[in-house]
C-alpha cells in the first residue's frame, strides 16, 4: 500500500504557482516536523532521567525483577523508549505529509478553475483548448478523491487506534493528578505527555485534515464563481461543470475506523470523552 501511495505522488501536480494557503500548508507541515524533532531529542530523556535521580524506580514504573541487574533493565527500557518513539513519530509524520499535500493538491485545483480563460474564447480551437483543460481539471478532482478513499483505507484503523489510547492517557492522566499520586517528577511527565498528546493530534490530524475539508468542498464554489457557467457559448460545458460541483459537494473526509470525521474539534472530543471517563471512575472509587 505504501508502495502504491509512492507512484501515486508521482502524479501530483507540481507547485508552480505562489498562494498563501499553500504557504500555510507547507509551513504548517515544516512546523510538525520542527515539534517531532524536539519532541524526538528531548522527550525520551524526561523518562529516562527519572531513574537517574530516584531510587527503586524504572521508566515505566514497573516491577523491576530482582534477579536482573538494574543497568540491564534500563538499557532494555531506554531501547524500548527509542523504538516506540521512533515508530510513532514515523508514523504520525508520514500520515501528516500525505494529508498536507492532498490538500495542497486540491488547492491547486481550485486555482487551475480560477484560471481558467475564458477570455480568449473566439472560434472553435479556442474552445476545444478549454474543454481539454476542463477535462483535465475534473480526470484530477477524481483522482484526487480516489487518492483520500485510499488515505482512508490506510490509516482509519492507526488513527481510530491513536484516539482510543490518547483518550485513555488523557483519563489516566487526570486520574493520577486528581488523587495526587507519584512524585512531582512523575506529575510534571503526566502534565508534559497530556499537553504532547493534545497538541500532537490537532497539528498532526485536526488542522490538517479540516483544511483538506475546506479546500475540497470550496471548489464547487469556485465553478459557480468563477467559470461564468451561464454564458451561452459555454452550455455544452454545463454538465461537466454539474459532475464537479456534485463530487465537491460529497463529503471528503479522512475518517477514524470509517466511524468518526477527523476535524480541528476532534481534540475537543478526545478531551470531552477523557473527562467523561475520569468522572466515572471518581464516581466508582
Amino acid at each position: 500500500m505504501t508502495r502504491q501511495f509512492e507512484y501515486t505522488i508521482e502524479e501530483f501536480w507540481k507547485i508552480v504557482v505562489a498562494d498563501n494557503q499553500i504557504t500555510f500548508l507547507l509551513r504548517h507541515l515544516k512546523a510538525v516536523e520542527t515539534f517531532y524533532r524536539y519532541v524526538f531529542i528531548f522527550g525520551p530523556f524526561v523518562f529516562m532521567a527519572k531513574p537517574l535521580v530516584t531510587q527503586d524506580s524504572s521508566i515505566f514504573n514497573c516491577y523491576v525483577p530482582p534477579v536482573i541487574p538494574f543497568p540491564l533493565f534500563y538499557i532494555l527500557e531506554c531501547y524500548l523508549v527509542f523504538l516506540g518513539s521512533s515508530a510513532f513519530i514515523a508514523l504520525n509524520l508520514f500520515a501528516c505529509s500525505l494529508i498536507v499535500l492532498v490538500a495542497v493538491q486540491f488547492r491547486l485545483l481550485n486555482l487551475k478553475i480560477k484560471y481558467l480563460n475564458l477570455e480568449d474564447i473566439e472560434n472553435s480551437q479556442d474552445f476545444n483548448r478549454f474543454v481539454r483543460e476542463l477535462k483535465c481539471i475534473v480526470n484530477y478532482q477524481q483522482f484526487l478523491m480516489r487518492y483520500v478513499k485510499d488515505l482512508n483505507k490506510l490509516f482509519c484503523v492507526p488513527v481510530a487506534f491513536l484516539m482510543i489510547i490518547s483518550v485513555i492517557i488523557l483519563c489516566s492522566n487526570m486520574y493520577i493528578l486528581s488523587t495526587n499520586q507519584g512524585t512531582v517528577v512523575d506529575r510534571s511527565r503526566i502534565m508534559v505527555t497530556s499537553s504532547c498528546v493534545i497538541v500532537e493530534y490537532f497539528l498532526v490530524y485536526g488542522l490538517p485534515a479540516q483544511l483538506l475539508m475546506d479546500e475540497s468542498a470550496a471548489t464547487a464554489d469556485m465553478i459557480y464563481h468563477e467559470c461564468k457557467w451561464y454564458l451561452p457559448k459555454l452550455r455544452p460545458l454545463r454538465k461537466d461543470f454539474l459532475i464537479m460541483i456534485f463530487h465537491s459537494q460529497k463529503s471528503i473526509c479522512l475518517r477514524a475506523g470509517n466511524y468518526h470525521v477527523i476535524n480541528n474539534q476532534t481534540i475537543l472530543l478526545m478531551l470531552k470523552t477523557a473527562y467523561s471517563f475520569y468522572a466515572f471512575l471518581r464516581k466508582v472509587t
